[in-house]
């Protein structure tokens, strides 16, 4: 079965891809540019979980985005302006209630 083509993910300083997301039989796969195994989603946790897709396309760039930030750690953990962003992962205790925006 043929693959489509896979969407890099770069890394905006050098412009080197860092890794691939994939559509695969009704899934969204990732994995880091130098393996060869494709990864299924993991479960998105947090106050965006809620509006994500468990096996879809954000859930997959979520997964390759921490995997990225594991095994090429950019962030100067003494920046909060250059940490990644924690209410993704909910345990932000600054981040705005799951409820959303008042109507």
């Amino acid at each position: 079965m043929a693959r489509r083509s896979a969407r890099p993910l770069r890394r905006a300083a050098d412009g080197r891809i860092l890794g691939h997301v994939i559509p695969q039989e009704g899934e969204w796969l990732w994995r880091l540019a130098d393996e060869t195994e494709w990864h299924a989603p993991r479960p998105v946790e947090g106050n965006v979980a809620r509006f994500i897709d468990q096996g879809g396309r954000e859930a997959a760039i979520l997964s390759l985005l921490e995997a990225i930030e594991t095994r090429y750690p950019m962030a100067d953990p003494e920046d909060p302006v250059d940490v990644l962003d924690e209410s993704l992962t909910g345990t932000d205790p600054y981040a705005a209630p799951a409820a959303g925006p008042a109507r």
